[in-house]
């Protein structure tokens, strides 16, 4: 019998979500980082003070990754579904599933 807390419920649509955004940004946030900062367009900005990850583009904070979960300032389109598991599932894959 495993006890999750009720944020564990979020993990799974925040953990498809979130990869999703990297799989976007990460690519060009890593041609961003190659080339100088001053003519970069996007960024990932790993932010160590208050332990968060933010997505910048032209400057402005367009998403942030934190303990709380992915907060996106404006639209998130997706092809796919999000489905809420429930706790039980969350942090867990199919195979590793008691």
């Amino acid at each position: 019998m495993h006890n999750y807390s009720v944020n564990n419920s979020r993990a799974i649509p925040i953990i498809l979500v979130a990869a999703s955004l990297f799989a976007v940004l990460c690519p060009a946030a890593s041609r961003a980082f190659s080339q100088d900062r001053a003519t970069s367009r996007v960024a990932l900005v790993e932010d160590q003070e208050h332990a968060t990850f933010r997505f910048m583009i032209d400057g402005n904070e367009v998403a942030r990754l934190d303990d709380d979960g992915l907060h996106v300032v404006r639209n998130i389109e997706y092809g796919g579904s999000l489905a809420d598991t429930g706790s039980g599932d969350a942090g867990h894959s199919k195979e590793n599933a008691p």
